[in-house]
């Protein structure tokens, strides 16, 4: 298999009239609505693609990104996954691309959740601005993997990853980190989740502490 396609073959030009393209969104979409993950599916759909470009494209579009969003994506990271792995190691590429987002699908948000967004986008930046940001703050890592939450519409998600994060760590979050918290899940407004449920007591026993 060719990893890496030939820009130049228009006969290979993904999703152009009946071409492979085509095919293959339609393939990806099916295994995606069975609950497969987009990294499984475009491991599998790799085995019988002219190339990875073309099967990591169609699981991106079935998945819901627009064509367009989907070549800029590949675009900008395609490549370089491909030069971190094996030939044909198309587990192992899926793998990076699920672990860099290519495959998710970003959410318009409304208004109550473009609230909470900014509630949970304000306690990260209170525990940002603590004394020695990097050590004392969000991770790297971590921050990215929020971030991926929020662009999706994960908002409860993000909210039980920073409640969970910011008990854990060895320094307090500010009482505002909390009070924003707590903010956001009144406006989650979500019920007879124990783990959520859970979170908002550990919110307000942390504020209740710097009270």
């Amino acid at each position: 298999m060719d990893a890496r396609g030939d820009d130049d073959d228009d006969e290979n030009d993904f999703g152009s009239g009946d071409s492979d393209g085509t095919v293959l969104v339609q393939l990806a979409r099916a295994e995606l609505l069975t609950g497969a993950r987009p990294d499984a599916v475009f491991a599998t759909l790799a085995e019988g693609a002219q190339d990875y470009g073309d099967a990591a494209l169609a699981v991106c579009v079935a998945a819901g990104v627009s064509p367009e969003q989907a070549q800029e994506r590949w675009a900008e990271v395609g490549a370089e996954l491909i030069s971190q792995v094996e030939p044909d190691d198309a587990a192992e590429l899926g793998f990076f691309l699920e672990l860099a987002g290519f495959f998710d699908v970003h959410r318009q948000l409304d208004e109550r959740e473009q609230h909470i967004r900014r509630l949970l986008d304000r306690a990260r930046a209170a525990s940002a601005n603590l004394p020695g940001a990097y050590a004392y703050g969000l991770p790297s890592g971590y921050a990215y993997g929020l971030g991926r939450k929020m662009q999706t519409g994960r908002l409860g998600e993000a909210f039980v990853a920073m409640a969970t994060f910011g008990a854990r760590r060895q320094h307090p979050m500010p009482a505002e980190y909390w009070s924003d918290l707590l903010a956001a899940a009144e406006l989650l407004a979500v019920s007879g989740d124990e783990q959520f449920d859970s979170c908002v007591a550990i919110c307000r026993q942390q504020l209740d502490a710097r009270s």
